[in-house]
């Protein structure tokens, strides 16, 4: 069951009070929260409460973007937009397809992978002079 209006703006104005040793007369829902001295780390710390409260996760900016009280209570009270099912690709999804190569281009002379292989068991010395 989601909280009502009435318990998030209790735990707001609670963790005002707790945090800022403000006197309720002080806290009005209409004014910013900034006001009120409300901290970036503070503000973080009260949507990760208010994100456990309501069961959603919550974006750190949710305060300073609702500004007061009563924008916050309304943004955390308001109904979820439904969200939309996957859209699935209507095309028939064809089997993978995987690109290999291979480029040999070995010291000795060897230009495939036999050759390589015919140079390492032969045990031929394959470093030269380096060109000029």
């Amino acid at each position: 069951m989601s909280p009502t209006r009435t318990e998030i703006r209790w735990v707001i104005v609670g963790r005002l009070r707790a945090w800022y040793a403000l006197d309720p007369g002080e806290i009005a829902d209409d004014r910013p929260l900034a006001e009120l001295g409300l901290t970036s780390r503070d503000a973080v710390a009260l949507t990760s409460l208010l994100g456990d409260l309501t069961g959603r996760r919550l974006p750190d900016t949710l305060v300073w973007e609702a500004g007061t009280i009563d924008a916050l209570v309304d943004r955390l009270t308001r109904p979820r937009p439904e969200v939309a099912p996957d859209a699935r690709d209507p095309r028939p999804t064809a089997p993978p397809v995987a690109v290999v190569g291979l480029g040999c281009r070995f010291p000795g002379g060897a230009d495939t992978p036999d050759a390589y292989w015919r140079l390492l068991t032969e045990g031929r010395d394959a470093v030269g002079t380096v060109p000029s």
